[in-house]
C-alpha cells in the first residue's frame, strides 16, 4: 500500500509581486505565500479552492488519462505493447509498494475539496447561498475521490476488509491515517453525497458544466450503490435523476463523437 505524506497536500493561495531583479528574489520569502488559515473570507475564495480541487480530478494521474487507460489495459479490451514504457505495470498486473497511479492525484483533490467543507460559510462576505453550493460540490468530490481509491485499492475482492483512509480534514497530527475498512468508507460516501445534494441548489445549475450539478451528486450516489448491490438504493437515486426530466441518454450513434466535445450533453 503506497504511503503517503499529506502535508505535502497543503494548498497555498498566494501572489508573488516582483518589483526588481536580484539574487534577493531568489530567495524564499514568507511574504510570497498566503496560508489558508484567516484568508478566507468571501466566498470567492472558496471558488477558487473549488476550482482547484476540479484540477486535481484533470491531472493526466487521474481522469485526465491515467484512472481511464489503467481500467481498460487491465481488461481484455486493450493492452500495452510496451513501446512508449508506459502502463506495463498495470498491463502485467505488477505493482508493488511504490506504484503511483492516482492515489497523490485523489488525494489532492480530497485536500482541497476539506477546506472548503470544513469552512464556516456564515463567517464570509459574499453570496453564503452560493458558498453553501459550492460546499456540497465538495462534499461531492470528497465522495467520488473515495470511491475511485476504494476501487483501485481496497480489499473487497480479494478476502480483506480495508478500504482506504477516509480524510476529513485539510491537514491534522496524522500525516499517516490509517485505512478505513470498507465498508466504513461505503458509510462516509454515502453520508458526504447526501450532505452534497442537500447543500447544492439547482438555482446555482452551471450549464457550462464544468461544475456539478445539484443532481450528479444523485448520479454518483446511484453508481456508488450499484457497486455495493445496495439495490434499492441505486434505484431511488437514478430516478431522482430520470424523473427531473432534464437529463436524457445520448443516443448510440453520436456516443463516440461525443467524447471529441467539450460539454457533450452526456
Amino acid at each position: 500500500m503506497k504511503k503517503i505524506n499529506y502535508i505535502y497536500t497543503l494548498v497555498f493561495i498566494g501572489f508573488i509581486s516582483f518589483t526588481s531583479c536580484n539574487t534577493d528574489d531568489l530567495d524564499p520569502s514568507l511574504e510570497q505565500n498566503k496560508s489558508v488559515e484567516g484568508s478566507i473570507t468571501d466566498v470567492s475564495n472558496l471558488y477558487g479552492i473549488i476550482k482547484g480541487s476540479y484540477d486535481a480530478l484533470t491531472e493526466a494521474g487521474y481522469y485526465g488519462r491515467d484512472y481511464i487507460v489503467t481500467n481498460e489495459v487491465r481488461t481484455d479490451n486493450c493492452f500495452s505493447n510496451g513501446n512508449s514504457g508506459r502502463f506495463t505495470t498495470q498491463a502485467n498486473f505488477s505493482y508493488d509498494a511504490n506504484t503511483g497511479y492516482m492515489w497523490d492525484e485523489a488525494y489532492r483533490a480530497i485536500a482541497r475539496a476539506n477546506i472548503v467543507i470544513n469552512t464556516d460559510i456564515s463567517t464570509l462576505t459574499g453570496d453564503q447561498a452560493y458558498g453553501k453550493h459550492l460546499q456540497g460540490q465538495a462534499y461531492a468530490i470528497r465522495a467520488l475521490a473515495h470511491f475511485d481509491l476504494l476501487k483501485s485499492y481496497g480489499q473487497q475482492h480479494v478476502g480483506g476488509t480495508l478500504g482506504v483512509p477516509y480524510v476529513k480534514e485539510f491537514k491534522g497530527e496524522d500525516l499517516f491515517p490509517a485505512r478505513n475498512t470498507v465498508e466504513e468508507v461505503k458509510t462516509f460516501i454515502m453520508e458526504d453525497l447526501n450532505s452534497a445534494f442537500t447543500l447544492m441548489d439547482e438555482a446555482y445549475f452551471d450549464s457550462s458544466k464544468v461544475f456539478m450539478s445539484k443532481y450528479a451528486a444523485k448520479a454518483i450516489e446511484s453508481r456508488v450503490a450499484v457497486y455495493f448491490k445496495m439495490w434499492p438504493e441505486a434505484k431511488l437515486a437514478a430516478e431522482a435523476v430520470i424523473n427531473l426530466g432534464d437529463y436524457s441518454i445520448i443516443s448510440a450513434a453520436a456516443f463516440v463523437g461525443s467524447w471529441a466535445k467539450n460539454e457533450a450533453s452526456n
